[in-house]
C-alpha cells in the first residue's frame, strides 16, 4: 500500500514558533476528510488508551481498550513505523478487527510498556507479552492471568485486575499496578531478557493478603498509572481515588520496592500520612510523568496539572498546579485534562485535555522554567477556536487521551481513541 502525506501547517507557521510551540502536520484515521487512511482494516485506533515509542524510536505503539467486545471495538495493539522527519507509517495491528492479527488476549487493554525485545500489555485480567523483532513487530508470547484462561498461565492472586505497566531502566523489573475490592496493589516482576517471560517477585499493598503492607489504607485505591524515575530510584503510582501519588523507593539491585509517604488532598478522606498539596489539583488524578533529568514529576487531573519537585532521594514537593481547580493558577481552556508529557529537551509540557461531553480536544503547550514552573504557552486542537489553534479536521482529538512527545522533541503526537480514532501528528519548534 502506497500512501502519500500531505503536510498543512495551521495556526503558526515553524518560522514563527518559539521553542516548544506546536503546529499541525497531519492526522491518520480512517474515513476522515484530509486525513492519512489506515487502509483496509476497521480502525483499531478506536478507544485508545495509551501510546509508547521503542527505544530507538523507530516504533510507535498505540493500545485500544475497546468497549466491551460488541462489533468491531474489541481491544487492539497497533504498531507505526516513525521516520526521521516523524511521520508515521501503519504497520499493522494485532486484535480481532478486520485486517488485524487475530489475537483474543487484547480484551480491555489499558496500558503498554516497550522495551529493546519485548512489549507488556497490561489488560483488564491479564498481563500479555510480546517478542519485537528488529522492524517493530510483535509476536505474542505467554502471558499472566490472574486466573489460568484460554491462552494465559497462572498468575499471583495479587495481580488482580492490572490497570498500568511500566519497566524500570535496564529492563530486568517490570511493574504492574493492579485494583480490585477497593484496594491497590503495585506487583514486581523480574524479567528474562532472553525470552522476556517474568517471574513474580513480590507486591506490596492496601492490607492485600501476600504483600508487603503499605501501612495505610485508601491510598491508591483506584491507581491509574506507574512511573518509574530515569534514576531508577523512585517508583510512584497516580492514583484518582482519592487523588494522590504514592512514593515507593526502588532497590536498584534486586528492584524491590518500600513505600516511602504519598502526597494528596485530605479533604478527600486521606488518611493521616500523607502530605496536603492544599490545592485541588490532583482531584481526579489520572496521568503523570518524570521528566527525563527526574528534577520533576506533574500529574493531572480533572482540572489542573500539578508540578511536584523531585529531590535527590525521590522524595516529591508540592510546587504549585495550573488550571481551573481551586487553589491553582487559572491558565489555558477550562476543560477536564486527560495525560501529560515532558519533552526530552525540559523546556516544555504537554497535556491532553477535552472539552465538556466531548465537544472538543486540545492538547496544551506549557512552558518549563529552570525550576520547573509552568506558564501557559497556548494550545492546538479542534472546535474550540476561542482558545486553541484549530488543526481544520473534527473528530480526531476530541478528546485527546495520551500525548507523546519523540526522543529528538521535534514531533508531539496526539491519539484520540473515540468518534473515528486517530493519530495526530504536530511539529514542534526546538528554537
Amino acid at each position: 500500500m502506497t500512501v502519500v502525506i500531505i503536510t498543512v501547517f495551521w495556526g503558526l507557521s515553524p518560522a514563527q514558533a518559539s521553542t516548544g510551540d506546536l503546529w499541525f502536520v497531519r492526522t491518520i484515521s480512517q474515513g476522515v476528510p484530509g486525513a492519512v487512511e489506515l487502509g483496509a482494516v476497521d480502525n483499531p485506533l478506536r478507544w485508545a488508551q495509551d501510546t509508547a515509542a521503542s527505544p530507538d524510536g523507530t516504533s510507535v505503539y498505540v493500545a485500544s481498550e475497546g468497549d466491551g467486545g460488541s462489533g468491531s471495538d474489541v481491544g487492539a495493539l497497533s504498531h507505526f513505523h516513525r521516520a526521521t522527519d516523524g511521520a508515521l507509517t501503519f504497520r499493522g495491528c494485532l486484535g480481532r478487527q478486520r485486517g488485524c492479527t487475530g489475537d483474543v488476549s487484547l480484551y480491555g487493554l489499558r496500558s503498554i510498556a516497550v522495551l529493546d525485545t519485548t512489549l507488556y500489555g497490561a489488560t483488564r485480567y491479564a498481563v500479555v507479552g510480546y517478542s519485537r523483532s528488529s522492524s517493530g513487530a510483535l509476536t505474542h508470547q505467554p502471558c499472566l492471568y490472574r486466573t489460568a484462561q484460554g491462552l494465559c498461565t497462572a498468575a499471583p492472586a495479587t495481580l488482580l485486575s492490572p490497570v498500568a505497566v511500566t519497566s524500570a531502566p535496564g529492563g530486568r523489573d517490570v511493574y504492574v499496578a493492579s485494583t480490585g475490592s477497593g484496594k491497590g496493589v503495585l506487583n514486581h516482576f523480574r524479567r528474562n531478557s532472553a525470552d522476556g517471560t517474568l517471574l513474580f517477585s513480590g507486591c506490596i499493598g492496601e492490607g492485600t493478603a501476600g504483600c508487603t503492607s503499605l501501612g495505610a489504607a485508601g491510598v491508591m485505591p483506584s491507581a491509574s498509572e506507574v512511573l518509574v524515575s530515569p534514576d531508577g530510584v523512585s517508583v510512584y503510582v497516580v492514583s484518582g481515588n482519592p487523588g494522590s501519588i504514592t512514593h515507593f523507593r526502588r532497590d536498584t539491585t534486586t528492584g524491590s520496592l518500600t513505600y516511602a509517604g504519598c502526597i494528596a488532598r485530605k479533604g478527600n478522606g486521606l488518611p493521616t500520612g500523607c502530605r496536603d498539596p492544599l490545592s485541588g489539583g490532583l482531584a481526579g488524578a489520572v496521568r503523570g510523568t518524570v521528566t527525563p533529568a527526574g528534577d520533576g514529576v506533574y500529574v493531572v487531573g480533572g482540572g489542573a496539572t500539578t508540578h511536584l519537585r523531585r529531590m535527590s532521594n525521590g522524595d516529591l514537593a508540592f510546587a504549585g498546579c495550573i488550571g481551573t481547580a481551586d487553589g491553582c493558577r487559572p491558565a489555558g481552556p477550562a476543560g477536564a485534562f486527560t495525560d501529560v508529557t515532558a519533552s526530552t529537551d525540559g523546556t516544555s509540557v504537554y497535556a491532553g485535555v477535552q472539552g465538556p461531553s466531548w465537544s472538543w480536544g486540545a492538547v496544551v503547550h506549557f512552558r518549563r522554567a529552570g525550576n520547573g514552573d509552568l506558564t501557559y504557552g497556548g494550545c492546538i486542537g479542534e472546535a474550540n477556536p476561542a482558545w486553541c489553534a484549530d488543526i481544520g479536521l473534527r473528530a480526531v482529538m476530541n478528546p485527546v487521551t495520551t500525548v507523546l512527545v519523540s526522543a529528538d522533541s521535534r514531533s508531539v503526537y496526539a491519539t484520540s481513541g473515540y468518534f473515528n480514532g486517530a493519530v495526530t501528528q504536530l511539529g514542534r519548534a526546538l528554537t
